[in-house]
Parts: structure tokens; sequence; C-alpha cells
């Protein structure tokens, strides 16, 4: 899966520093708001953040049951990848 990349548009001369987070087609995925600067460049980030958690996720699992790591850390780990996936693919 091959997240649309979204990146925040800076604006001049305004307050927020920001204009916008819009798509790689120039869609506005989201317009400024008291969300602040650090919020817009999380969301602007979300569509990489989901790949690299698809992307992990089997490198995780292939590790459930390792002696490598401490125990209950993988399956900590993959509760909290699948909750953040479950979370994001559903709503």
């Amino acid at each position: 899966m091959t997240a649309t990349q979204w990146h925040v548009e800076k604006s001049t001369g305004h307050e927020i520093g920001y204009r916008a987070i819009v798509d790689d087609l120039g869609f506005t995925i989201c317009n400024p708001s008291p969300m602040g600067a650090q919020n817009a460049a999380l969301i602007s980030a979300a569509p990489d953040l989901l790949d690299a958690l698809f992307i992990a996720l089997p490198f995780v699992e292939d590790h459930e049951g390792s002696e490598a790591y401490k125990p209950e850390a993988v399956k900590n780990a993959l509760k909290i990848i699948r909750t953040a996936l479950e979370k994001a693919i559903t709503q």
C-alpha cells in the first residue's frame, strides 16, 4: 500500500504559519485551525506513518516468541501496531 503524499502548504504573512495540508494532487486535506503547526505536521505525516506500520508489522510478527527480546515486548509492540492500524483504517 502506497499512501498519497501530504504536505503542509506554508503561508506568508499569516499568524498560523501554514495555509493548508494538501495532497500530491493539490486537494486540500485540512485547512488552518487552532490545531497548531505541530499537529499540522503530524497530520501531513499520517500517510507515511501508516505505510511504515504496514511495512513494520510482518517484521515484528516474525519475532513473536523470540528469545532475543524481553518477554512480552514483541507481543506489546504487535498490540500497539495492530491497534493503531485498526484505528486508522476503520475510522
